[in-house]
C-alpha cells in the first residue's frame, strides 16, 4: 500500500492531530497550505503551496498518493458572522474542494480515496430529535455551506472513494469550543448557555483523527459519516460535566438573549440542538476510545 497522504488544511488542530496519527502509523504527509515558507519539512512532512487557479500544479503534488483529505475551511465559530465572513466561510469550503476535486479528476492514476470534512450543522436546529446519517438536512446557512460543500466531493470521478465525515463539536484543549467553555467555569462564572435543554454532539480530537485514519485505511467506507461519538449531551449535561472535571461550580446560566447580543447570527452553533448519532460508522465496527464525556473531559483537562 502506498504510504504518501496529502491534506489540506493541514495545519488546523485537526489536521495536526491527523497528521500526528499518521506518521505514527507509518506514512508520509503532504500539506497544502497557503504559504508553505512559513513551515519547515520534515522527514516524513511536506508542505506545498497551492494555488486554487493552478490545477496543473495540484496534480504533480497528488502524483502517487493513495489517499487526499480536504479539511479546508475557516473557521466556522472564529468570528461574528459579517457578510463578508459568511462568504468566507463558504467559498473557503467550495472553491478549496472543488479545486481538489478538479485536480483528482485531472489524474491518470487517481488516489484510491478522497476524505472531505463536513459538519453536522447540515441538520440545523433540531430539538430532541435523534439523527443520523440518514436524517433531512435544514435549510439554514451553515446547513447551506455543508450541502454545497458536500456535493462538490461527490463530482470526484466514480473510481475514487468518496468519505464525507460530519464533524461534531471537537473536543480539544488549545483551540474550538473547549477553551471558551472552559475560561468562564474555571473563573467561577460558568454554567449552561441557553435554555440548557439543547443537544451537544462531541467529539475528542483523538478519536477524531482515528476516524479519518480508519476512513482512509477501510474500504467499506464510503459515502457518508457522522463524525460524533455516540453519547451526545445537553447543554446542561455539558456545563456540569465540565465544572466537576475542573472542581468548579457551575451554577451562572448564560441567556440565549446574551449570546445573540455578544456572537450575532453565528450564535446558531452553540444554541442549535443537534442530538447526532454516528449509526454507520458503529455499524462498520470502529470502536471509540472516548465514548463518553467525563472520560474525555478528564483527559484533555486533567
Amino acid at each position: 500500500m502506498n504510504r504518501k497522504i496529502v491534506i489540506s488544511g493541514g495545519t488546523g488542530a485537526v489536521g495536526s492531530a491527523l497528521t500526528a496519527l499518521l506518521i505514527k502509523n507509518g506514512y508520509e504527509v503532504h500539506i497544502l497550505t497557503r504559504n508553505s515558507t512559513k513551515y519547515t519539512n520534515s522527514q516524513n512532512i511536506i508542505y506545498h503551496t497551492v494555488n486554487t487557479s493552478n490545477v496543473q500544479d495540484t496534480i504533480k503534488i497528488f502524483e502517487g498518493s493513495y489517499s487526499v483529505v480536504n479539511l479546508a475551511g475557516a473557521g466556522v465559530a472564529d468570528k461574528r458572522w459579517s457578510e463578508t465572513y459568511k462568504n468566507e466561510i463558504y467559498n473557503s469550503r467550495i472553491i478549496m474542494t472543488k479545486h481538489l476535486v478538479d485536480s483528482v479528476n485531472g489524474m491518470e492514476n487517481p488516489p484510491h480515496s478522497f476524505i472531505s470534512a463536513s459538519a453536522i450543522g447540515i441538520y440545523g436546529d433540531r430539538g430532541d430529535e435523534r439523527l443520523n446519517e440518514h436524517s433531512h438536512i435544514a435549510d439554514s446557512f451553515l446547513a447551506k455551506v455543508c450541502r454545497d460543500w458536500e456535493a462538490e466531493a461527490d463530482k470526484v470521478k466514480s473510481n475514487v472513494r468518496v468519505v464525507k465525515g460530519r464533524i461534531g463539536i471537537v473536543l480539544d484543549k488549545k483551540t474550538g469550543a473547549l477553551p471558551k467553555l472552559a475560561l468562564p467555569v474555571k473563573l467561577f462564572v460558568g454554567g449552561p448557555i441557553g435554555s440548557g435543554k439543547q443537544w451537544m454532539s462531541w467529539i475528542h480530537i483523538e478519536d477524531l483523527a482515528e476516524m479519518f485514519l480508519w476512513a482512509i485505511e477501510n474500504d467499506e467506507t464510503e459515502g457518508i459519516y457522522n463524525f460524533v461519538s455516540p453519547n451526545a449531551v445537553t447543554m446542561k449535561e455539558f456545563a456540569s460535566t465540565l465544572a466537576k472535571v475542573l472542581h468548579r461550580p457551575a451554577i451562572f446560566k448564560v441567556p440565549a438573549i446574551v449570546i445573540k447580543l455578544i456572537l450575532g447570527e453565528s450564535s446558531a452553533v452553540v444554541l442549535a440542538s443537534q442530538q447526532v448519532h454516528p449509526t454507520e460508522s458503529m455499524h462498520l465496527g470502529f470502536k471509540f476510545k472516548y465514548e463518553n464525556l467525563k472520560d474525555a473531559l478528564d483527559n484533555i483537562l486533567n
